[in-house]
């Protein structure tokens, strides 16, 4: 091949650059591609921790004072709940006179609120990793990964490679075409 013929060729070829989505993309090589340079880097992962889960049961108390002696019990007592959000203060309603019962002069409904916790931990993770011709490019462990650097990988012309970035991950591919 001559000298001008090759200086033509190279003259004709440009430098490209990809930035590859999320997901899978399959990346047909060029005609003439051998050599690619990417810069990569995996998903990141969760820090992980520890939590605390708040639940609330109320617990609807009927009191009553006896007639006997005048000594004020807890008749009945019915928990509800587990539920969400915030507890009320406890609170009771009014008293009502029963003339009429022959154990308990007066009687009055309370609500009282428990609290509940669950608490626990959750690991911390690895980011999934990206993935490009035979490269892997883990993810970041409790965090961010740190972006890696491949230089002149060699490739074949022709090819279908899929290339794999996770939410989070990250891949250039640069090559002469």
């Amino acid at each position: 091949m001559s000298t001008m013929l090759l200086l033509e060729l190279t003259r004709s070829r440009r430098l490209k650059t990809l930035q590859v989505p999320v997901g899978t993309t399959p990346f047909k090589v060029p005609l003439g591609t051998t050599k690619v340079s990417l810069i990569g880097k995996g998903g990141p992962g969760s820090p992980g921790g520890s939590y605390t889960y708040y639940t609330y049961l109320q617990n609807r108390v009927i009191f009553g004072t006896r007639r006997s002696d005048g000594v004020r019990v807890a008749v009945s007592s019915q928990y509800s709940g587990p539920f969400d959000g915030r507890a009320p203060g406890n609170y009771c309603n009014g008293v009502n006179v029963t003339p009429t019962d022959p154990v308990y002069a007066t009687n009055q409904t309370c609500y009282l609120f428990e609290e509940s916790r669950e608490s626990g931990s959750s690991p911390t993770t690895t980011g999934a990793s990206t993935t490009a011709f035979g490269q892997v490019f883990v993810g970041g462990y409790g965090g961010p990964a740190t972006p890696r650097e491949v230089n002149n990988l060699t490739v074949n012309p022709g090819q279908t490679y899929n290339l794999v970035v996770p939410s989070g991950g990250s891949l250039t591919v640069t090559y002469l075409e």
